[in-house]
């Protein structure tokens, strides 16, 4: 990640820390990210002898499926992809293309919502799925990720998770089992990053940045948001003829420039630094 995204990121965590970080700590509801995306349910998750269960319409249809309930047998279907994924309420049996496997919950009806174990439907669909106890945050990805770890001292520890394309997906801040905050990249199908979200230290999204890019995949716009989803501003990339990168413009929520930033060169003509500069032209440190 260059500087410049780094900058970006630093930027909205501040401010979404700024806006109100203690009210995400205090919340210790699961949340459920997959491929990077944190899911809405109107029935929030909920632990059940030990496993997560979540709302089985909203899972299943994030994964791509279609689903059907039979009420005269309490049965739900799900179907995606040439895979036929069935469950019964009250039963422990989950059935893939007809092959059974027994799960440790068996789903139930909670606030008028079926509930599911989010590991096991969610490895029928060929996911992967990782919970992690701190941050109380269920993990679903299309594959298994790689993690480094970097110990930077006085029991700080960052992780970075990567996948098979050698992207960065996941990278957490721990203090012991404590977390500070942890980001979540997304890319689209051509590989191209295209959102980053910021969660607080208990699972709670409290803000993200958008990217939007050009025909050559350079990134010409990072639009940054709250909880919520109201922009706190964006920033804007500009670029010369021969797709070569200029500088960057700063603005608030209204439009407002409040920085930017230009290049300097050596003799060869290669960039050495990138000097920002405040709404009045004085010099950023």
């Amino acid at each position: 990640m260059n500087r410049k995204m780094k900058f970006f990121i630093c930027a909205i965590l501040i401010i979404s820390l700024l806006s109100g970080f203690a009210g995400a700590s205090a919340n210790t509801r699961i949340v459920v990210v997959l491929e990077g995306v944190p899911l809405q349910f109107d029935v929030p998750p909920d632990i059940i002898d030990g496993r997560t269960m979540v709302p089985m319409r909203v899972i299943f249809e994030a994964l791509g499926a279609q689903v059907s309930w039979d009420a005269n047998t309490r049965t739900i279907t799900a179907t995606a992809d040439g895979l036929v994924v069935q469950t019964t309420i009250g039963d422990r049996i989950i059935r893939v293309n007809g092959e059974a496997t027994t799960m440790d919950v068996a789903p139930v009806i909670l606030g008028g919502r079926t509930l599911v174990p989010a590991r096991f439907v969610s490895e029928a669909f060929g996911s992967v799925v990782n919970w992690d106890a701190p941050t109380r945050v269920v993990y679903i990805d299309s594959t298994a990720l790689r993690l480094e770890q970097n110990e930077l001292g006085d029991g700080i520890v960052i992780e970075k998770w990567y996948d098979e394309y050698d992207r960065l997906i996941r990278e957490t801040t721990r203090e012991g089992d404590r977390v500070s905050n942890f980001l979540h990249y997304v890319f689209n199908a051509d590989g191209i990053m295209t959102r980053v979200n910021v969660f607080g230290a208990l699972g709670a999204l409290i803000g993200w940045t958008e990217y939007e890019h050009n025909e050559n995949g350079s990134t010409t716009r990072s639009i940054f948001f709250v909880a919520g989803g109201a922009t706190t501003g964006w920033t804007e990339n500009r670029f010369g003829e021969q797709g070569e990168y200029l500088g960057a413009t700063s603005y608030d929520a209204d439009g407002v420039i409040i920085s930017w930033s230009e290049l300097e060169y050596d003799a060869q003509g290669n960039i050495v630094a990138e000097i920002w500069f405040n709404a009045d032209g004085s010099k950023r440190d």
